[in-house]
């Protein structure tokens, strides 16, 4: 049984991952290599989050940081670059954010129905 659990969380999840994290930035469009690296550091970004919970501020402050950087990088006529960031960085709090949620329910702040 731990056997399973252990192969369910190093080997499973993050292939799950992975592919929620291409289908939710690219659709069901599988035609470029490159555009695997996007989602392969967001699940290992998750991975770290939920079995790391300590750094998670830390990834919120980076996702803030991407945040402001966007806005500095649009300001300074580099849209595509800001488009990038802007983009990881948002899926990056959002992670942080959902990382939160079962924290919260527990807590009472958040109900369940």
């Amino acid at each position: 049984m731990k056997t399973i659990k252990i192969i369910l969380k190093f080997i499973i999840l993050p292939i799950i991952l992975v592919v929620a994290f291409n289908m939710f930035e690219y659709g069901f469009v599988w035609d470029k290599v490159d555009k695997f690296l996007y989602p392969f550091v967001l699940a290992a970004v998750s991975m770290i989050i939920f079995f790391i919970p300590g750094v998670r501020r830390f990834f919120l402050m980076i996702a803030f940081g991407m945040l402001i950087l966007m806005v500095l990088l649009y300001l300074s006529n580099n849209p595509n670059l800001s488009n990038f960031i802007g983009s990881f960085g948002f899926a990056l709090l959002l992670i942080v954010i959902l990382s939160l949620l079962p924290q919260l329910i527990q807590k009472g702040q958040i109900e369940k129905y």
